[in-house]
């Protein structure tokens, strides 16, 4: 708390009432006789991660969308990171994937292509298609109070590759 000067006060109120004079100048319009002081909070307003969310579930389902295209199609790690609840298995998750893309970029010199992922709003579902090892289902995404996503299950459905006659 930041406790500010009568004077700054005095000057303000004097301010507000300096065009409600007489069309007298030589006298002052009012006299202003401040004798309490006024309170400032200096404290920072809280962060989106801090505040609690009006509704977890519809917040944590955009964070969740967030989460799996971070990692799966923009290789960005930090937002993903922002959106899962720290400390969390969904956290571990992003970490070690942005250590395996490090790796690859480090080993191969080259950084891991991008994925597409397919979102499905009503079965609160999404999906990041591959033909070579079978499409990887997020589903039973969790979230905290705050719509943080601290956990999801992660599927791989079999591939299953059409033989020609």
């Amino acid at each position: 708390m930041k406790t500010t000067g009568v004077a700054l006060l005095a000057a303000g109120v004097l301010g507000m009432l300096s065009g409600c004079g007489t069309s007298d100048d030589s006298e002052p319009s009012a006299v202003v006789t401040v004798t309490k002081t006024a309170t400032v909070s200096t404290a920072a307003p809280p962060t989106p991660s801090e505040q609690p969310s009006a509704n977890p579930e519809e917040v944590g389902w955009e964070n969740a969308i967030t989460l799996v295209s971070s990692v799966v199609e923009k290789n960005d790690y930090r937002t993903a990171r922002k959106v899962a609840a720290p400390g969390s298995g969904a956290e571990r998750y992003v970490m070690a994937q942005q250590a395996q893309y490090d790796t690859q970029v480090t080993v191969e010199g080259s950084a891991p292509e991008a994925s597409e992922t397919i979102v499905n709003p009503k079965a609160h579902t999404v999906t990041m298609p591959d033909s070579e090892n079978g499409d990887l289902l997020f589903s039973d995404f969790k979230y905290d109070a705050k719509g943080l996503v601290p956990a999801c299950q992660g599927e791989l459905s079999p591939v299953v590759h059409s033989k020609s006659a």
